[in-house]
């Protein structure tokens, strides 16, 4: 299911994000076959989350929820190894209370934070519609 997740929202963000990144990044001169396009869309996504995960009114405490439970696993598709090394890595990145001077250059809080409320909605949607999602995979 979260594979899913992951696949609709990169739908979404393709649709409704990437276009913006492309056009003010043209208006700096830089375009999307240059070796730096890429580069500054990952670097903004990864500073821009630094952002939205400590400003985003969450309803629980996310640090918590993810060290709750340790040593899960998907048998036969995810190991809790795996789990455990993203959870601790999400913690440490995101979640670890170090200042950090993330600034992102084309996206801000607010697109982000409205993108998670449509996607969140979309996904929800999608998935409450039985879509046949073999069609995805």
């Amino acid at each position: 299911m979260g594979y899913i997740v992951h696949l609709i929202t990169d739908e979404l963000f393709n649709i409704h994000i990437r276009e913006k990144f492309v056009i003010r990044m043209e208006e700096d001169g830089v375009y999307n076959e240059d070796p730096e396009f890429f580069k500054r869309i990952i670097s903004d996504i990864e500073n821009i989350d630094h952002i939205v995960i400590n400003r985003y009114p969450y309803k629980k405490n996310i640090k918590q929820l993810l060290n709750d439970v340790w040593d899960y696993e998907i048998k036969d598709y995810i190991s809790s190894d795996e789990i455990n090394r993203s959870k601790k890595w999400i913690i440490d990145t995101y979640l670890s209370g170090k200042a950090t001077d993330s600034k992102a250059l084309y996206y801000d809080y607010e697109s982000a934070y409205n993108f998670v409320l449509f996607a969140s909605g979309n996904i929800v949607n999608r998935l409450t519609n039985n879509i046949d999602y073999k069609i995805i995979l």
